[in-house]
C-alpha cells in the first residue's frame, strides 16, 4: 500500500471522530496530535538542534496543510 493510500485510509478513520465536534475541540485535538508528533523528533543532548529540527518539520507541515486546503476546498465546493 502506498503512502498516499495509507494517508487516505487513516484520514477516513479519523474524520468520524472529529465530525460534529466544535471547531475549538477539533483544532485542539489536531494541535495536540501535531505537538506529540513534533515532540517525538529530538536529538539527545542537543536542545538547540532539537528545536531547529522541530521548527523545520513544523514549517514544512504548515506548507503541506496550506497546499491541501486548496485541494480539499475544491472537493467540498468551498473554493473561492
Amino acid at each position: 500500500m502506498s503512502h498516499a493510500e495509507q494517508i487516505l485510509e487513516l484520514t477516513n478513520q479519523i474524520k468520524p471522530l472529529l465530525a460534529h465536534k466544535p471547531a475549538v475541540v477539533q483544532s485542539g485535538a489536531l494541535a495536540d496530535l501535531i505537538a506529540l508528533w513534533l515532540a517525538g523528533h529530538w536529538i539527545p543532548g542537543c536542545p538547540d538542534e532539537t528545536e531547529q529540527i522541530r521548527r523545520d518539520l513544523f514549517e514544512r507541515y504548515c506548507e503541506l496543510v496550506i497546499n491541501l486546503v486548496e485541494v480539499n476546498a475544491h472537493e467540498l465546493g468551498t473554493d473561492v
